[in-house]
């Protein structure tokens, strides 16, 4: 497994990457080191140690201590609301069983980054797209619930022009959510149901050079609704992420001070519920 945090805060000057003496081989499973370059800010991690959060969580509070009084000088400062008006225009069809809706739209919004030493809103993220959606019951015992959103995230105005009209940091230009549940007819009460997620390439970066790959999700699940003493009861089993894929699910921040998230494993989930 490899992790790349991308810059949080840039460390103090050097020209030689920091090692953090931190691993302990008696403790985790074929760890290698953790690195914070402090000229490139990268952290980068390989490792398949059971102490990823821990280690993370150190490095990232060594970052904090030495650099966040170095790199801006209005740390805490509160900016004054702005307002941000969209322009919207679409159409909705609902047959009684099965309904559609599309819509095109247009924002903007202030875009903050740090220019030197000073962080402030400079520039300007102008968000345009197409989003689609569909819902309904197309046959029996079958309903259904997606949607599709195109969208076009370009920043404007940035210093020097360098990043205008690049995409605008982790916002991916494709994201589609389709999910179904079905009675099954030879069960009363039981219902099956699966979600599939896609969300295409997004940039880690203002510059665009470094880049999220895309990514597809399977989520599985059932549902039991049943009579226990009189009571109404339902019980649900999910499983997320049901073929355990690795990937990077987003990324945030503001130009040069990013971060990832990383999506989560496979992941199991029991619950019921009791009217009383």
């Amino acid at each position: 497994m490899r992790l790349i945090a991308y810059p949080i805060a840039a460390p103090a000057a050097s020209s030689a990457p920091v090692h953090i003496p931190y691993f302990n081989p008696d403790e985790t499973t074929q760890t290698h080191e953790l690195v914070i370059d402090a000229v490139s800010t990268m952290l980068s991690l390989d490792s398949d140690s059971r102490d990823v959060d821990m280690l993370l969580t150190a490095a990232m509070s060594h970052i904090r201590r030495r650099t966040y009084s170095e790199l801006i000088d209005n740390q805490g400062e509160i900016f004054a609301p702005y307002t941000s008006r969209q322009k919207e225009v679409g159409v909705k069809y609902d047959s009684g069983k099965l309904g559609i809706s599309a819509a095109l739209f247009t924002t903007a919004q202030p875009l903050g980054y740090v220019q030197d030493r000073h962080f402030g809103l400079f520039g300007e993220q102008r968000n345009q797209g197409l989003e689609l959606s569909v819902f309904g019951l197309p046959m029996h015992g079958l309903r259904v619930l997606g949607g599709l959103t195109l969208l076009d995230a370009e920043q404007r105005r940035t210093a020097g022009a360098s990043n205008d009209g690049k995409d605008a940091i982790g916002v991916p230009g494709t994201q589609l959510n389709l999910g179904a549940d079905w009675d099954v007819p030879q069960v009363a009460g039981l219902a099956l149901n699966a979600r599939a997620v896609y969300t295409s390439h997004q940039y880690a970066d203002a510059a665009n050079t470094q880049q999220l790959p895309s990514w597809t999700r399977l989520d599985l699940g059932a549902t039991y609704a049943t009579r226990v003493l009189d009571r109404d009861v339902t019980v649900r089993a999910r499983v997320d992420n049901a073929f355990e894929r690795n990937f990077w699910a987003s990324a945030g921040g503001y130009p040069g001070y990013g971060y990832l998230v990383l999506g989560a494993p496979r992941t199991f989930t029991v619950s019921a519920t009791v009217d009383f």
